[in-house]
């Protein structure tokens, strides 16, 4: 069914993304999570994007960011659930004008929802982004996320990224047996194969395993976030990039949480961030 608007024919399905994307836009609002004085702000261009593809009638992209926005908001209620001043702290930098801020918050979010999911309880002192408790042990598994990015668009392969952000990371204090380097590449994803880099988790593996083995940390993992076109959800998947002689207590949260295996999506896209 389609309904005319002037001289323009408007689909039912564009209505029904457009009512969706307008009520979870009313909900971040209302929650505090999006600041409408921040037109510029990464999660402010992210309802922007989603109007836009609706604009252009690219409606299995926007259905996917609309869900991918409905999904982080219903994590980020669980994450309340749990704890209330973590919450907090992730409101304000989500509404932040920084690229970097918004990246992190998906990041840790997801980490977060995982580790929820298994019953983990943890602190996020920051840094380490957590330390997850593993009942019978009075020692804790940590977990740092970082998010590689760029600001504005590049035709430059971009996989340095992943090894800049280990070999920083691979610096600091926390970095041992009992930790976890998580690095979400999802904006370096999208950038990559909109300009023609085929970008992936094996070249990835490839080119940085050593590093990331030698690094210090017990393990270093790689997310990304992906629509799946075919089961239209977007999903975050994860790489095992490095396990390298973890602690005890880093094994059991791995184990758990980020199990070993493959997971094909076949017609994938990339999230714009």
């Amino acid at each position: 069914m389609s309904f005319q608007l002037g001289d323009k024919l408007i689909s039912d399905r564009h209505l029904q993304l457009a009512g969706r994307l307008s009520v979870w836009r009313s909900r971040y609002r209302r929650q505090g999570l999006l600041d409408i004085n921040r037109p510029d702000s990464p999660l402010a261009r992210h309802f922007q994007s989603s109007k836009e593809a609706l604009r252009s009638g690219a409606f299995d992209i926007a259905e996917l960011e609309i869900l991918n926005l409905a999904a982080q908001y219903m994590e980020l209620g669980e994450v309340g659930a749990y704890d209330s001043q973590l919450l907090t702290k992730l409101k304000g930098r989500l509404r932040s004008h920084r690229l970097d801020d918004y990246l992190g918050v998906q990041c840790e979010v997801a980490v977060a929802s995982m580790l929820l999911k298994k019953r983990f309880q943890f602190t996020c002192p920051d840094p380490p982004d957590f330390e997850v408790r593993i009942d019978a042990s009075e020692q804790v598994a940590c977990i740092e996320c970082t998010s590689v990015h760029i600001e504005k668009d590049s035709d430059k392969e971009l996989i340095y990224k992943v090894g800049s952000a280990i070999n920083a990371k691979k610096k600091k204090g926390y970095c041992n047996a009992g930790s976890a380097l998580v690095v979400d590449i999802t904006n370096v994803m999208y950038h990559s194969h909109k300009n023609g880099w085929n970008l992936n988790p094996n070249a990835i593996k490839d080119k940085f395993f050593d590093l990331a083995a030698n690094s210090g940390f017990g393990a270093v993992l790689i997310f990304c976030e992906v629509g799946n076109l075919e089961k239209a959800r977007v999903e975050t998947l994860y790489s095992r990039l490095a396990v390298e002689g973890p602690s005890i207590e880093l094994q059991t949260v791995i184990d758990q949480c980020f199990p070993d295996g493959e997971y094909l999506v076949t017609k994938a896209v990339f999230p714009e961030t």
